[in-house]
C-alpha cells in the first residue's frame, strides 16, 4: 500500500435528480431519481399517450394555459371533465368547437358548471364523476387544477388582503377537491 489511502467509490448525483425529506433535511434519493429518469426515458422512446385516461380539469377558458393543456389531453384520447364558472351557451359552444377540432378517437369532453369556492360544488362534482348510476362512473387518473379567482390589477408584489383571501379560498378548495377524490 506504500502509505496511500484507497478511497471508496463515490456516487455521482445526476444533474436532474429528486430529493426526499428526511429527519435532518432534504437528501438525494437514488430510488426516486431512478424512477423519474426511467419515466422520462420511456416517454422519450415511446411517446406519451392519454388514451383511456380520465382527467378533471378546472380552469381552461379561452386563451388560457389550461385550454392548451386541455387540447393536448383530448387530442391524445383522454376523457376529460372540464369545469367552468361561466356556464353559458357561448362557453359550451367554445368547448364544442375545441372538441370538434382537437378531439381524437376515444376522447370525450364533458363540460360542467362549477364554483371552485363552494364546498357543495366540490362534493357534487366529485360525486358526479365517480357515481356509476347518476354520473359518469369514472375513476380519475389526473386532476389539473387551473381555475383561479380573477385578480384584476393586482401584481405579485402587491398582494392585499382581498388577494390573500382569494388565494386561501382557491388553495383550500383544491385540497378539498383532492380529499374528496381520495375518499372515493
Amino acid at each position: 500500500m506504500n502509505g496511500t489511502i484507497k478511497t471508496g467509490k463515490t456516487e455521482t448525483i445526476p444533474f436532474l435528480h429528486l430529493k426526499k425529506k428526511e429527519h435532518h433535511g432534504w437528501e438525494y434519493s437514488k430510488k426516486l431519481t431512478g424512477v423519474y429518469l426511467d419515466g422520462l426515458e420511456n416517454a422519450a422512446k415511446n411517446g406519451i399517450t392519454f388514451q383511456g385516461k380520465m382527467a378533471l380539469m378546472t380552469g381552461a377558458g379561452a386563451g388560457s394555459i389550461g385550454a392548451e393543456v386541455l387540447q393536448g389531453l383530448i387530442s391524445d384520447g383522454a376523457k376529460v371533465v372540464v369545469t367552468t364558472s361561466r356556464y353559458s351557451r357561448e362557453v359550451t359552444e367554445y368547448y364544442q368547437s375545441m372538441y370538434a377540432r382537437f378531439g381524437a378517437r376515444g376522447s370525450q369532453l364533458v363540460v360542467v358548471p362549477f364554483n371552485g369556492g363552494s364546498k357543495q360544488d366540490v362534493e357534487a362534482l366529485v360525486d358526479y364523476i365517480y357515481d356509476y348510476k347518476k354520473g359518469l362512473g369514472w375513476d380519475l387518473d389526473y386532476i389539473v387544477p387551473f381555475a383561479a379567482i380573477p385578480e384584476n390589477g393586482r401584481e405579485i408584489d402587491s398582494i392585499d388582503s382581498k388577494s390573500e383571501l382569494a388565494h386561501r379560498l382557491m388553495l383550500t378548495n383544491v385540497i378539498r377537491l383532492l380529499g374528496s377524490v381520495k375518499s372515493k
